[in-house]
């Protein structure tokens, strides 16, 4: 096990959370809008302390680790990419290599290495602020590639983009996870994407879990009664689709 939260309280807003992630695993966390996800995205990546509980990375607990062991083991993939400033996609990337300390040829070819990986090697050049939506999400998986962390939290990483965009963003996380062995937490709305890619699911609502367990127990029963809404569930290519009646 690499990351283990055990009985996370925060606010009013969440209630004894506690999950775990195990090594080359996706774990994906469902819930509606409202139920308290990004704020346990923001306090697994340590940018909020909980009023109670901990969690432990690596045998570390996180609230004892400084910043750059955290950026060393965690990668953060948010919604979206938000640049206020002209910069070059190649020198962005040399950002995910700060917690190092290392010299600059060693990180040149490792984020080659990853441009390589996530198909943007045509992009290492481009100004970031011109990308698509798309685009800077797969300069994001190649920043997380460069980082070369263990655990990768998403959140919402598909929120913004176009049904073509998020299938080459869950078909790029297959790929790098097979290869890499990463950890990676997903908070998400796409459920039929999610749950066709997780190993497992944790579902919130009003701050507490809801629902823990593997993708195939999770039926549009279980997802009515955690959005309020009536669920129907289709098989097409294998695949589970849901959908609001």
């Amino acid at each position: 096990m690499i990351l283990k939260a055990s009985n996370i309280s925060y606010n009013r807003i969440l209630k004894n959370i506690s999950l775990s992630l195990e090594k080359g695993e996706l774990l994906g966390i469902i819930g509606p809008n409202g139920a308290g996800k990004s704020t346990l995205v923001k306090i697994l990546t340590g940018i909020i302390t909980p009023n109670s509980g901990n969690i432990i990375i690596y045998n570390k607990n996180l609230s004892s680790m400084k910043a750059f062991e955290i950026a060393r083991n965690i990668s953060y993939i948010p919604q979206e990419l938000t640049v206020l400033h002209d910069i070059i996609v190649k020198d962005f990337l040399y950002l995910y290599r700060y917690s190092f300390f290392e010299n600059m040829n060693k990180s040149e070819s490792i984020i080659e290495e990853a441009a390589k990986l996530c198909g943007i090697s045509c992009l290492l050049s481009r100004n970031l602020r011109t990308l698509s939506g798309g685009e800077k999400q797969k300069v994001q998986i190649a920043g997380a590639v460069v980082q070369r962390a263990g655990i990768w939290i998403c959140d919402e990483p598909t929120s913004s983009l176009d049904p073509g965009a998020k299938s080459d963003f869950y078909s790029m996380i297959d790929n790098i996870r097979s290869k890499k062995e990463i950890s990676i937490l997903i908070t998400s709305h796409d459920l039929t994407e999610l749950v066709s890619r997780a190993d497992n699911i944790l579902a919130i609502k009003d701050g507490k879990i809801f629902f823990d367990g593997i993708c195939a127990q999770l039926d549009k029963d279980i997802l009515s009664s955690l959005y309020d809404s009536d669920f129907n569930m289709m098989k097409y290519n294998g695949k589970r689709i849901f959908t609001i009646s």
